[in-house]
């Protein structure tokens, strides 16, 4: 905001140079944080739906800038009119990071709990955990896609629209409005669906999976409307690849919320930049293929199938779910102990049962640190009680020097063990 705020005071051409670098420097620092912020404050069930408003943001930015910046410079047409907008807009900028400052207390975003904090791996380092993590190399073809699809497409639909199609410029213009806000639904509407799946029982990650890959379907519509004249089918099929495309984020945000537990927010910026220097420079070569061909229908096809290739790559590549993963945030009893029951059958396990009436959620919880084979469902919040759980090995293995507090917890939780 402050680098904005300086823009507005800029006398010649090296001055608007380095403010633009140094707020692309500044503004990309945002991402990593944001991510670490949704991840602290939500859990897996509701983290696309927190990032689905996390991006709408930007959506809704694009959709007010103009009417804004006219509502500051009106008929203006002085040499210097275009200062205003920088400087009040920056300024409303600085005021409001202050009061996310001051009102901010350091137990809304708290940092790993104790019990957590042993549980995690032993760190080895941001450098090596990223050359070793199958998450993180699983993401950078999806994050390099999914950009280029959406920068592609919303930097060159003016010029689709009016040198491709004939479209006037101001109705290339409002439109150009109406792509925002169909992206900014599209949006949100894939955060909703990925809440209301969890609701139902699905896990975080198919859930997940199930909205991208319908995304990435919306996207390839482009092939349709590289051949479709101008008229209205054409401005449907266009708002439809509008709510694909940025639908796609906030799938992709919760999936890097999970590669690291210690370095997340590293991740998610090493992750962002490898998407900027690869999609930066397709802006050229966009360009060239419009210059060869004098028709921007062959680029607006092939960049809507970037995410058909990203959602390829994370059938194939992305690890596959574990225990911990199936039972994660399930709202509500039956949707719950169903999940519960198919998760623990494929964990060695033939019955389980889940009841109402026990009381003892945070007890659970702390005894799943000292019983191995019950850690995975100490994440599980919404199951009060486990009635009957038999396992096909002979013995649960429990450390004899904990047996004293564990047998008591064991007969509470009324588990009969086999």
């Amino acid at each position: 905001s402050t680098i904005g705020v300086l823009t507005g005071f800029c006398s010649d051409y090296k001055s608007m140079l380095v403010c633009r670098i140094l707020l692309g420097f500044f503004e990309a620092g945002h991402w990593p944080c944001a991510l670490r912020t949704t991840k602290i404050v939500l859990d897996s069930s509701k983290r696309t739906m927190g990032n689905s408003i996390l991006q709408s943001g930007g959506a809704i930015g694009a959709i007010l800038t103009p009417p804004v910046i006219l509502m500051i410079v009106g008929n203006n047409e002085a040499a210097g009119a275009w200062r205003s907008p920088f400087i009040i807009i920056g300024s409303l900028g600085v005021v409001w990071a202050l009061a996310w400052l001051f009102s901010t207390r350091a137990d809304d975003l708290p940092a790993p709990k104790v019990e957590e904090a042993h549980d995690m791996p032993k760190d080895s380092g941001f450098l090596w955990e990223c050359l070793t993590n199958r998450k993180f190399w699983t993401l950078v073809p999806v994050v390099i896609c999914i950009n280029l699809t959406w920068q592609l497409i919303r930097a060159w639909l003016p010029a689709f629209l009016q040198e491709g199609r004939g479209a006037t410029e101001k109705t290339a213009l409002l439109f150009n409005s109406a792509y925002y806000i169909a992206a900014d639904a599209g949006c949100i509407a894939a955060g909703a669906m990925t809440l209301w799946m969890a609701k139902i029982g699905m896990s975080p990650h198919r859930s997940r999976m199930l909205v991208f890959g319908f995304c990435a379907a919306l996207t390839a519509l482009t092939t349709v409307a590289s051949v479709l004249p101008l008229g209205p089918g054409l401005y449907i099929v266009l708002l439809i690849i509008a709510a694909g495309s940025l639908g796609l984020f906030p799938c992709y945000y919760s999936m890097s919320q999970e590669t690291s537990e210690r370095h997340m927010g590293k991740t998610a910026g090493l992750l962002g930049a490898l998407a900027w220097l690869v999609s930066s420079p397709m802006q050229s070569v966009f360009g060239k293929i419009v210059d060869r061909t004098h028709s921007y229908d062959a680029g607006l096809a092939v960049a809507g199938i970037a995410p058909v290739v990203a959602l390829v790559a994370l059938l194939f590549l992305w690890p596959s779910e574990t225990v911990g993963d199936r039972v994660q945030s399930s709202e509500g009893g039956r949707p719950a102990a169903r999940l519960l029951r198919n998760s623990l059958t494929h964990h060695r396990c033939q019955e389980v049962r889940a009841v109402g009436g026990w009381r003892g959620g945070n007890a659970f919880r702390r005894q799943a640190e000292i019983v191995p084979e019950l850690r995975p469902l100490r994440c599980f919040p919404d199951v009060r009680s486990v009635a009957s759980r038999r396992f096909r090995d002979r013995s649960l293995p429990v450390d004899p020097e904990r047996r004293e507090t564990v047998a008591p917890f064991l007969c509470e939780a009324r588990l009969r063990l086999v």
